[in-house]
């Protein structure tokens, strides 16, 4: 069964995606970043759809892609309406969505001209490193990418490594709370992408170690942010060991987060307890989460912004349409044609 990509083509032009929307309208004087136009181009070359208008739109957000970058492989975050880029270049989370989404490029596009620009571009900003862990995360899941077809490739090993190395210097500089195995002191945001880089990199860099500590981690995160037979994630507030925690505004994105790194632990074990939370990230959009909500709309393929302790956040932007689809796009993956998620 094919994405249904509506919601998305409405949120984008001949620019990008607009980051927000009040309910289904695109909000334009919001504009545009490089975070949300580089989520929809990892989308899109997972996908790999036949849509001739899909294909188009790749090549759009490539192009955004290309102009935000700078020559020293920085990139500028965004851009509004009226052309102008605004903000400095930096090398924060847009930066490491951008190499992933660049990575993601040279892994899949069918134009191997385009795919190489991509590797350049990467390697372009994989000179570079940030202190923010979550950028590392997301620059590494490009690297991975990236050594899926160039094995060797000693800018994205090194992008790899060190951010598996972050991990470990993390975890010896807090201090450990009995039960709470996680590196950081806090659960924020897209948190599976830690367990997933290190699994990743166990599997790039032939180093067990990583491999066994990113399944541990992932296992415990799941064990978190589940209440089964759903999942109930960490909520835009965050989480720690010594705090009771609300239900209220969950993000999609880290569903579809989850989602991706169990597609990782299975392809890597290729045992089917992995599965079963593929399915569940699925039924979470479907309603079994803890407001018994549906977080999609079905005639659009639309994701809602945040799960309610009573509801939904009703607006549909970039974001959270990207994080369904991407959950979505996971399911058929692993489980066929089926849109059967019960």
């Amino acid at each position: 069964m094919s994405l249904n990509y509506s919601h998305l083509l409405a949120l984008s032009d001949d620019v990008g995606i607009f980051e927000h929307a009040k309910y289904n309208k695109a909000r334009i004087e919001h504009g545009y970043c490089v975070d949300d136009v580089s989520r929809a181009l990892i989308l899109i070359e997972r996908n790999q759809p036949e849509s001739k208008t899909l294909q188009n739109l790749r090549l759009t957000y490539l192009q955004f892609l290309r102009e935000a970058q700078t020559d020293a492989g920085e990139f500028i975050n965004r851009k509004d309406v009226a052309g102008v880029w605004n903000g400095p270049a930096e090398i924060a989370d847009h930066w490491g969505r951008a190499l992933w989404a660049f990575g993601s490029t040279f892994q899949f596009d069918k134009d191997r001209d385009i795919a190489y620009e991509a590797l350049q571009r990467f390697e372009l900003g994989a000179k570079n490193r940030s202190n923010f862990l979550r950028s590392m995360l997301f620059a590494s899941l490009g690297a991975a990418a990236v050594l899926d077809v160039d094995a060797s490739n000693q800018l994205a090993m090194s992008v790899l490594d060190e951010t598996a190395q972050m991990i470990e210097t993390i975890t010896q500089e807090n201090e450990q709370v009995s039960d709470w195995l996680w590196p950081e002191q806090k659960l924020t945001y897209a948190n599976a992408a830690l367990p997933e880089v290190l699994i990743l990199a166990g599997v790039r860099l032939k180093n067990r170690d990583y491999l066994v500590r990113g399944i541990v981690l992932l296992k415990w995160l799941l064990s978190m942010e589940s209440k089964p037979p759903h999942f109930s994630v960490t909520p835009a507030g965050g989480r720690t060991a010594n705090e009771d925690v609300s239900n209220a505004d969950q993000q999609p994105i880290e569903v579809a987060a989850l989602v991706d790194a169990c597609s990782t632990a299975y392809q890597v074990t290729n045992d089917s307890q992995w599965l079963n939370y593929i399915a569940r990230g699925a039924r979470w959009f479907a309603g079994s989460n803890d407001s018994r909500t549906p977080m999609y709309d079905p005639m659009t393929g639309a994701g809602f912004d945040g799960l309610t302790e009573d509801g939904r956040n009703q607006n549909c932007g970039a974001e959270s349409t990207i994080a369904y689809l991407t959950v979505m796009d996971q399911y058929h993956r692993h489980f066929g044609s089926s849109n059967d998620t019960r």
